[in-house]
């Protein structure tokens, strides 16, 4: 008991001259990589085609795997094929022709009091029938044409590009597997040229930090400390902890850091949180 008194005698003797303020209070959180997106095809179908794996470096847009498309594709082909074809297109135009020189010939016949005004009304009936058929042939084309994109869609749809440069994280199936937009992923792809942490402050440890500041945080992988730019204090405080979560971002464009790893975010610790009690 009197070591214990003399021991807290001497801490409050050297008090005045200690700076409590300054003194560092670690959070410890752990690294993530600074996005995480999980690729899945809006399409169900088996899984033709992975041309990556796991931890392989990816660019955006680059395509990473695919559904099996055979039939898509010989639809494809079919609906092209028709879409080049004009043999419907240029019998309507022949006929359209014919009607229109005979619709002609009858108008200066009538003019003449060669024809009767109901040939004549014939000649224009027929003309405006060939007329219509070829605008049909041509609606026909366009409308082969935009089946030909309808189908390209479809294939588009079953093959997966990733929207980000990133590292292949994981790999939930295999060529052969069957899978549905609706039910999980096919693969993981994560950013790492930075990575991201969440610190729990209390209110009074997050009080002096704004959005745009710079902390140090010491890392366990490996061991160093730097400094990371406060990215995002949410505004709602946790009710069961009673803490405020601090979003900190550290650069890792030589990628040398591990996410995942243990972090801990060095804050000053106010003066009001230390107690000293006698017994």
């Amino acid at each position: 008991m009197n070591c214990r008194r003399c021991c807290l005698a001497l801490l409050l003797s050297i008090a005045p001259i200690l700076d409590f303020d300054a003194m560092a209070a670690e959070v410890e959180a752990f690294t993530e990589p600074y996005q995480e997106v999980e690729l899945a095809i809006g399409e169900s179908g088996i899984l033709d085609e992975l041309r990556v794996r796991e931890g392989e470096r990816v660019k955006e847009s680059q395509v990473v795997a695919r559904l099996d498309t055979r039939v898509l594709e010989a639809s494809l082909r079919i609906a092209e094929l028709r879409a080049q074809s004009m043999g419907a297109f240029d019998a309507a135009l022949a006929e359209l022709e014919l009607r229109e020189n005979q619709r002609d010939q009858l108008r200066v016949l009538r003019k003449k009091g060669h024809a009767s005004q109901r040939e004549l009304d014939r000649a224009e009936a027929d003309f405006r029938i060939a007329n219509a058929r070829r605008k049909m042939a041509e609606e026909e084309i366009l409308l082969q044409k935009l089946e030909c994109q309808r189908i390209q869609a479809q294939i588009d749809q079953r093959v997966l590009r990733t929207p980000i440069n990133g590292v292949v994280s994981e790999i939930a199936g295999d060529v052969g597997e069957s899978f549905s937009g609706t039910e999980r992923y096919i693969m993981k792809i994560v950013k790492l040229n930075k990575l991201r942490a969440k610190f729990s402050l209390s209110p009074a440890e997050a009080s002096d930090l704004n959005p745009g500041d710079y902390v140090n945080v010491r890392l366990t992988q490996p061991a160093s400390v730097v400094q990371a730019r406060i990215e995002t204090i949410l505004p709602v405080m946790d009710a069961k902890s009673g803490t405020l979560a601090v979003m900190v971002v550290v650069d890792n464009e030589a990628e040398r850091l591990r996410s995942g790893g243990r972090c801990f975010l060095q804050t000053p610790e106010h003066a009001t949180s230390t107690r000293f009690t006698r017994d």
